[in-house]
């Protein structure tokens, strides 16, 4: 939920983000990631969930994930191991660490 007071506050600590809403977006973004696709649909399809000048052709040969109170925890594991895959898929899983990152944030709460 990229409007998120929480989600705002987050990815003012990075110089280039894309937020997530869903299991559905993370699809969407590894089937680009793997296959590539068209850019402006890309862009058009995330406007505003993005930093400015994101370029998906180029910023997500490498991809880090946070988290925060806004997405339930399992299915944020899901889009974490699904990235994982993804990249692992993409690069190899010996440049596993070069293409992913992610960080435990997230609230047992949720």
């Amino acid at each position: 939920k990229y409007k998120h007071e929480e989600t705002v506050a987050t990815a003012s600590f990075a110089a280039t983000y894309l937020v997530l809403n869903n299991i559905r977006d993370a699809e969407y973004v590894c089937k680009y990631i793997l296959e590539g696709g068209d850019k402006q649909d890309f862009l058009k399809r995330f406007k505003g969930a993005y930093s400015e000048g994101f370029d998906p052709d180029s910023n997500l040969e490498s991809i880090g994930m946070a988290n925060q109170t806004t997405m339930m925890k399992d299915e944020t594991m899901l889009i974490g191991k699904l990235f994982e895959r993804t990249m692992i898929r993409k690069y190899g899983p010996d440049k596993i660490k070069e293409h992913f990152l992610t960080s435990n944030t997230i609230c047992d709460a949720t």
